[in-house]
């Protein structure tokens, strides 16, 4: 074993290896602390991405003391991919949660880099402290229904509406010809009224589709996973999560499993709209799927 290690850390700091390969060896250098200083090497802007990406993952499974900092120490050179990577590793476990909404307090990194379903995921945390923690950095999301309600009277403009859903929403509502991620495909919508949809963009949680609502589960080493079930069976289960990953997890080693009484879709997605946009965005919807988009 310890040979396969030894050669792992020589092909992973080759640069002249291919990169697939050296992705791989990273990936092995997971079991021993002395690989951090190679691993945190690998975190710069001269790394190919997913050389850092695999550096992020093993780095975490070492789970170092000073993990926060290694992963923050270029975080102003990361690509928005590589910052959502490394969050999702931070929030699995709730002391490095803590410490991650530490360095937001002390602006190490920016609220900014939270998109509003990771955002959603610390305001209903199962850890009341982070929960606090996090209601005090973020804005709690709000209906914010009557304070929009006129953008129900303009009139909104499709094409423009197609720029709004694809900043907002096609991350997890791909087109039509895409396969949706963590939301429902669209063309399937019953209700297009300005009002039905009005109501499902600013408060997703009146209605939650079962197939849509979020779980958090809790693994034996206390780390945790958020996402929906993609699918389930009397030994396994499949959980989707936010970053479109699907993860496969025998029910045996499931610390818990629990429903959060919300949908997958964040509230607060007015925060990033005008009234003109969410007009626009409506729009969009009401075509969306019955023509060429």
């Amino acid at each position: 074993m310890q040979l396969a290690i030894t050669v792992a850390r020589q092909i992973a700091a080759d640069r002249n290896a291919p990169t697939p390969l050296r992705v791989s060896a990273t990936s092995l250098l997971g079991s021993q602390l002395s690989n951090q200083a190679l691993l945190s090497s690998f975190l710069t802007t001269e790394s190919p991405s997913s050389l850092k990406l695999a550096s992020i993952d093993t780095l975490a499974r070492i789970a170092p003391p000073n993990l926060l900092s290694t992963l923050l120490q270029n975080w102003t050179t990361y690509s928005t991919i590589e910052r959502t990577h490394t969050i999702d590793n931070l929030l699995r476990k709730s002391d490095w949660t803590k410490a991650t909404l530490t360095a937001l307090q002390n602006k190490t990194i920016s609220p900014s880099d939270f998109d509003a379903s990771r955002r959603q995921l610390l305001l209903t945390h199962s850890d009341p402290t982070i929960r606090k923690q996090a209601s005090q950095l973020f804005k709690e999301p709000s209906k914010q229904l009557d304070s929009f309600r006129p953008a129900l009277e303009l009139k909104g403009d499709k094409t423009t509406g197609r720029k709004v859903f694809d900043q907002l929403c096609a991350a997890c509502h791909p087109p039509p010809k895409g396969l949706p991620m963590n939301g429902p495909d669209l063309r399937s919508i019953t209700d297009r009224s300005k009002e039905g949809l009005f109501i499902s963009i600013l408060d997703p949680n009146q209605s939650i589709d079962p197939t849509y609502e979020s779980h958090t589960v809790t693994l034996p080493d206390g780390s945790t996973l958020f996402g929906r079930i993609l699918s389930e069976n009397q030994t396994h289960l499949t959980l989707r999560q936010l970053d479109g990953s699907d993860r496969q997890l025998p029910r045996k080693t499931l610390k818990s499993l629990n429903k959060t009484g919300r949908s997958l879709m964040p509230e607060g997605l007015g925060s990033a709209m005008s009234h003109q946009d969410l007009a626009n965005l409506i729009s969009f919807l009401q075509k969306f799927g019955n023509e060429s988009n």
